[in-house]
């Protein structure tokens, strides 16, 4: 398991993210969760409201990024 941590820190740098970068960066990773979940289109939330939703939450955010192309490939919401 630490070899598979080290690994993927070598690809990714996993750090906090500003609610700012998210709302630009997060929703194309929030649609691929969703896609995952499988649900059906009408039951999506769309950008515009997904944004607002996260540039007004308390919620500390951290993200993960690919060292090689600097996209936000997966993110957390923390309530600390």
């Amino acid at each position: 398991m630490r070899n598979q941590v080290r690994k993927s820190l070598k690809t990714f740098e996993v750090k906090r993210i500003t609610n700012e970068y998210l709302a630009e960066n997060g929703y194309e990773v929030f649609r691929a969760a969703q896609i995952g979940y499988d649900l059906k289109d009408g039951e999506f939330e769309n950008e515009e409201k997904w944004k607002r939703g996260t540039l007004n939450t308390n919620l500390e955010l951290w993200g993960a990024i690919c060292r090689e192309n600097g996209r936000l490939v997966a993110y957390g919401e923390n309530q600390v």
